[in-house]
């Protein structure tokens, strides 16, 4: 019964996904995911922890060892627009997004339209959040899959006005 729960709240698949995750988590641990999604386990939200979805757990994670298990959950049915309950925009606002993890959710279907509704930033692109933090790997990654690079957002800043300033919250001499 894949929707059955242990103790802790998690599915066995979410379980999986959440040992898989550790740090450091041994090898074989994506195989186990693997299995049970071939067997049929359901990529449910909530299926880690209540509320969040298991996609969003794993792109926002900060290990990069967890990209093959953010591209093997999107290949059985994950949604690559999730959202983390304390954010309000699609994965490719986060913070942990890493270039490898944008080319996985863009390869299966993130929007390159996508644009934030995160207070100071509202409508900005996912571009405009690579550059102002200056993720140049990143910035380059969504350019090429699309993501407006001349866009404006509401306040007037484009990509081009956020490149070179200091990040947001850097000490001075940081950025």
């Amino acid at each position: 019964d894949f929707s059955a729960r242990e103790r802790g709240g998690s599915t066995i698949l979410g379980y999986a996904v959440k040992k898989a995750c550790a740090w450091p988590a041994p090898p074989g641990r994506t195989e186990i995911v693997r299995a049970l999604l071939e067997a049929g386990a359901p990529v449910l939200d909530g299926a880690v922890r209540p509320g969040e979805p298991l996609v969003a757990v794993v792109a926002d994670s900060a290990d990069p060892r967890t990209t093959e298990l953010l591209d093997l959950l999107l290949a059985h049915g994950g949604d690559p627009e999730a959202k983390l309950p304390f954010d309000p925009d699609p994965l490719l606002f986060s913070r942990n997004l890493t270039r490898e993890k944008a080319e996985v959710l863009l390869r299966h279907g993130a929007k390159t339209t996508a644009r934030s509704t995160d207070g100071g930033q509202a409508g900005w692109t996912p571009l405009m959040r690579a550059v102002e933090r200056e993720e140049w790997a990143l910035a380059l990654c969504l350019v090429r899959a699309g993501v407006p690079a001349a866009a404006a957002a509401p306040d007037g800043e484009t990509a081009r006005s956020l490149a070179g300033r200091p990040v947001r919250g850097a000490a001075p001499g940081d950025g």
